[in-house]
């Protein structure tokens, strides 16, 4: 194995199905409001549907505000159901949402991963885009950000 052109020696691997954990971040601010919030809950009840049976997953709204509608859980029942309720509303403070996310799913056992379903647009955060990048690096959280709409994310 290389890391940048140099032979590395590989100390540990590990071999096995491991459980998921992860966060589903939801944009749910005026800007998706439509078309690009039904394209987001087609998304996540698609994604949910592929987990297995020993993943879990947990549901996090953004909108002016970032709240955990569905803790960790193996409900998907639960997952759905607050997917099919979400509205928009309020602004996109994505930066500081992500972070947040993070946050939240760091403590997770097994695999954990961040899934963000947004138009990218960030909105009054706090947080900068390169501190996001360095809280995420740091973070051992997988990050997929799925992008919809014609912005890119920043």
């Amino acid at each position: 194995m290389r890391e940048n052109g140099v032979a590395q020696r590989v100390v540990t691997f590990a071999l096995g199905d491991f459980p998921l954990s992860v966060a589903m971040a939801l944009d749910r601010s005026w800007s998706m409001a439509g078309r690009p919030l039904a394209h987001v809950r087609d998304a996540a009840r698609a994604f949910l549907a592929e987990l297995r049976a020993e993943d879990e997953a947990m549901l996090v709204e953004i909108g002016s505000e970032v709240e955990t509608v569905v803790p960790l859980s193996r409900d998907r029942a639960a997952l759905l159901a607050a997917v099919d309720t979400l509205e928009p509303w309020g602004s996109t403070p994505l930066h500081d949402a992500i972070i947040q996310c993070l946050d939240r799913i760091a403590a997770a056992r097994g695999r954990r991963a961040l899934v963000i379903l947004s138009d990218g647009l960030d909105r009054y955060s706090r947080a900068s885009a390169d501190e996001v990048r360095a809280r995420a690096r740091g973070a051992g959280v997988l990050v997929y950000p799925v992008v919809l709409g014609r912005s890119p994310l920043r």
